[in-house]
């Protein structure tokens, strides 16, 4: 069976990190088109779309940030990936806010790195983007309250037609999804994908009538208004 060929922009200011990442893709035969900074991503974005952008957190001139808000703007269906070799937990959390795809981490294997890109780690995924919901409404409602939200959130959808999310655990200290890596299947992937967007959209709902004022929260309103704008799959392209 012949691979799918995937269109890769690649943001980054180290010419040898982007030559080194473009040649493996190259040979994997994935067209790549790199560049070293943020505002020639933008204007590559918006010449042809890609199905997988990686971003530095860390650029001169225009931020990694900044480039990933124009960046979705411009190429809305892409996967972004942020890139960085720093210890910047603030700028890894306001990016899962804006709902990037994933977080690699310098100095990184490329090859274990290429197959987590083509196959991304959905359970790692989303409990970055759960946790941050989590670490928000925490200091407004107490974190009983947010207990009880994500765990009638957990309850109402494996109810309706969420299993796979039977086996998640909710406690005072926060969400884990790290007991269900052993119960699904690597082919259920995508069913599980959608199980936990729709855990996601219940929490959002949850909130809205429990306490409003927290959706105007400046990273979840990005996440909620992106769950709405797409219908309910903000972070990976409509199959």
């Amino acid at each position: 069976m012949t691979e799918k060929k995937t269109r890769v922009l690649i943001v980054d200011d180290d010419p040898s990190l982007c030559r080194t990442l473009a040649l493996i893709l190259a040979r994997k035969g994935h067209e790549v088109v790199t560049v070293e900074g943020g505002m020639q991503a933008v204007a590559a974005a918006r010449q042809q779309p890609f199905d997988l952008i990686l971003i530095d957190v860390l650029m001169p001139g225009q931020s990694g940030l900044d480039t990933l808000r124009e960046l979705q703007a411009a190429d809305p269906q892409a996967r972004m990936v942020m890139m960085t070799g720093y210890a910047v937990a603030g700028l890894v959390a306001e990016a899962v806010g804006l709902g990037v795809d994933g977080v690699l981490y310098k100095p990184f294997d490329v090859e274990v790195v290429l197959n987590t890109l083509m196959s991304p780690d959905v359970l790692r995924l989303y409990q970055g983007y759960l946790q941050t919901v989590w670490d928000r409404i925490v200091p407004v409602v107490g974190d009983r309250t947010a207990q009880a939200v994500f765990s009638r959130a957990v309850q109402i959808c494996t109810k309706e037609g969420a299993p796979l999310l039977a086996g998640v655990v909710v406690t005072e200290s926060g969400i884990s999804l790290e007991s269900l890596r052993g119960q699904v299947n690597l082919d259920q992937s995508d069913e599980l994908r959608r199980q936990l967007q729709a855990l996601l959209a219940q929490i959002f709902d949850i909130l809205g009538l429990l306490a409003g004022n927290i959706l105007t929260d400046p990273l979840i309103e990005r996440l909620s208004d992106r769950l709405k704008r797409t219908g309910g799959t903000p972070w990976t392209q409509p199959s």
